[in-house]
């Protein structure tokens, strides 16, 4: 391969798209939520179970540009499942999660 063809496809491989996944799932005491951004953000996020009921919402997060972890106590909560809202300029992504105790 060229070194042309090569550089394609690495930016294709492992271009800057935004990206956010749940470490640790299932999660009994703490949730870690992975956020990678190729510019800075301001993000929203929420966590909500399976009825829509939100235990956690905070907006105007802002987030520089790289990577990013968000560490949430959730030992109080209901062993059940959850979702991770995450919303922004370059990221609306919904992450499931389990809580298991």
């Amino acid at each position: 391969i060229d070194k042309v063809c090569a550089h394609s496809l690495r930016q294709v491989q492992f271009g800057n798209f935004p990206m956010a996944q749940v470490s640790n799932n299932p999660a009994s005491d703490m949730l870690d939520i992975s956020i990678n951004l190729p510019d800075k953000d301001l993000i929203a996020l929420q966590i909500v179970d399976m009825s829509g009921k939100i235990y956690y919402e905070k907006s105007g997060i802002f987030m520089n540009s790289g990577k990013h972890n968000l560490i949430f106590n959730i030992s109080d909560f209901s062993a059940a499942e959850y979702f991770v809202r995450l919303t922004g300029t370059q990221l609306n992504k919904t992450l499931k999660f389990l809580v298991v105790h």
